[in-house]
């Protein structure tokens, strides 16, 4: 394309030919233009399944796609409240401070931004375990 171009205004700087037909030689010219590759579909939601067998006990969880959004807007208060379950001390869930809950909002957001795929896939003769974007 470029070559072309330049041809054109070699022509024009020799006095081969006018300004008004550089300008029409010039828009003729066709474009090679790479198609950009079409975006992928981005992950909009995290999928968790788990299905445990254990001496004669059944576990089974399927849980519905839950969006990225409601993860980011949910995950300090969960946090907050799986520290606090586990540790049984309030004081540790008020010392988490916003920093902390910005790396989990940013770990949605990233998430959002790529592709589906597996995060977790264990499959043994005891459990299924599947976690992954969608």
């Amino acid at each position: 394309m470029e070559s072309k171009i330049n041809d054109i205004l070699y022509k024009l700087q020799d006095g081969v030919i006018d300004v008004n037909k550089s300008i029409k030689e010039i828009d003729s010219v066709r474009y090679d233009i790479v198609p950009i590759e079409e975006s992928k579909k981005m992950a909009r939601k995290l999928k968790v399944f788990i299905n445990t067998s254990d001496d004669g006990k059944s576990f089974k969880l399927n849980l519905p796609g839950i969006p990225f959004w409601l993860l980011k807007m949910f995950c300090g208060p969960i946090a907050k409240m799986i520290i606090k379950q586990n540790s049984g001390n309030e004081e540790k869930a008020k010392n988490i401070n916003a920093d902390d809950l910005n790396k989990f909002k940013f770990i949605f957001q990233a998430l959002g931004q790529m592709p589906p795929f597996e995060i977790v896939n264990i499959d043994s003769k005891d459990a299924k375990i599947q976690i992954y974007t969608k």
